[in-house]
């Protein structure tokens, strides 16, 4: 009778290790990333009503806060967003700016979004700036479509290859 080995060799259990070695040192980054920008969405959220009274300020008294001052920091936060401030910027339009507290992930802790109103006389658009490096040239991102995610996908696979096809 034949005597047959069962199981993996070292080798192969080197390559599998290495391969989700690979997979892993790809996958803790992004997932850290998607993690920081989820956090980054609650900004948007807590800031809406902060928009909208430093727009109806602007409409009422040309002011941007409420109490008519020059900045005002609003009763206003979250699990990751420390406080809101409302305040008039350098050029004279109305800003809100979110800054992020100790809840954050590392990469927001103690960074700000700051949304400047472009008021026109129909219309009110709320321009995002970061100092996170969540986005590569500060300006804050929405949800990225489809065919955003497909790309990220499709990179990520054909760096998980090159890296594979390097170890071989």
């Amino acid at each position: 009778m034949a005597n047959h080995e069962k199981g993996m060799s070292l080798i192969d259990a080197t390559v599998t290790l290495g391969i989700i070695a690979v997979l892993t040192s790809q996958a803790i980054p992004q997932y850290q990333a998607m993690i920081s920008r989820a956090q980054f969405t609650e900004a948007f959220t807590l800031t809406r009503t902060a928009k909208i009274e430093a727009v109806m300020s602007y409409g009422q008294s040309r002011g941007c806060t409420a109490t008519g001052g020059a900045t005002e920091t609003l009763a206003i936060e979250g699990n990751y967003v420390e406080n809101v401030t409302v305040s008039r910027n350098q050029q004279g339009h109305c800003q809100v700016t979110a800054r992020f507290g100790e809840g954050a992930s590392g990469e927001l802790r103690d960074k700000t979004a700051t949304f400047t109103a472009d008021l026109t006389r129909t219309s009110v658009i709320w321009h995002c700036q970061t100092d996170a490096e969540l986005y590569d040239n500060g300006q804050c991102g929405g949800t990225p479509d489809l065919e955003q995610i497909n790309q990220v996908i499709s990179q990520a696979a054909q760096d998980d290859l090159a890296a594979l096809s390097q170890q071989n």
